[in-house]
């Protein structure tokens, strides 16, 4: 009894912190122009905000509106909850690109593709990671 009441408990955590997730969007300063796939996006203030009930659809966008992008990231896992919110790029040379989004008190990120540019990129150069803190928000 007390195990399937752990079990339904467990649950109700995680669905209320999917939903919470889904329901929130961050908001960076990026200091410098950077890649999503084969689209460069230029420095400034992004939101990157959930699309749909499911939130696997991502929407980014800058602060003037001009640059818009939809990306669909997959799932990653951090072995402890994020500290605080954050924007991860992979950088070599003077070339960055957005990897990772993370919302704070989660286990649960998003990780973008590498486009083919970055895996050629890649393969000559080791990646170095970039972080820039994001201020989480509720969608409304």
């Amino acid at each position: 009894m007390k195990k399937r009441m752990l079990i339904v408990l467990a649950s109700l955590l995680l669905a209320v912190g999917s939903a919470y997730a889904q329901s929130s969007r961050l908001v960076a300063d990026i200091p410098f122009d950077f890649m999503v796939g084969n689209k460069v996006f230029p420095a400034g203030e992004y939101t990157v905000s959930p699309i749909g009930n499911d939130g696997l659809a991502l929407a980014l966008q800058n602060s003037d509106a001009k640059s818009v992008q939809i990306i669909m990231p997959n799932r990653c896992l951090s072995a402890q909850p994020q500290q605080e919110s954050k924007l991860v790029f992979n950088t070599y040379g003077e070339h960055r690109y957005l990897s990772q989004i993370w919302n704070e008190a989660s286990d649960q990120g998003r990780e973008l593709r590498m486009s083919s540019r970055e895996k050629e990129e890649a393969q000559v150069a080791q990646a170095d990671h970039l972080v820039i803190l994001a201020k989480l928000s509720r969608v409304r």
